[in-house]
């Protein structure tokens, strides 16, 4: 019983994994490097102040975060 549970977790995992990497590639195909590392100066700015829990900061970079998201279809 245990092993069959395994094995069904296993094949979930799996596809997921291969659904992401297809995810990833496909950004990676419209996605600069430089596109990345703007993102990347923006959320790792010191205006975000660290981005701790329950803080301006937090909630602009989850929003800035969704948005990127949603261009993408997620």
């Amino acid at each position: 019983m245990q092993v069959k549970k395994l094995l069904v977790l296993a094949l979930i995992g799996s596809s997921l994994s291969i659904s992401a990497q297809k995810a990833v590639k496909q950004i990676n195909k419209q996605v600069k490097q430089i596109t990345y590392e703007s993102h990347l100066r923006f959320l790792a700015s010191d205006e975000l102040r660290g981005r701790n829990t329950g803080t301006i900061e937090n909630e602009i970079a989850a929003r800035y975060i969704a948005n990127q998201l949603q261009k993408f279809g997620v």
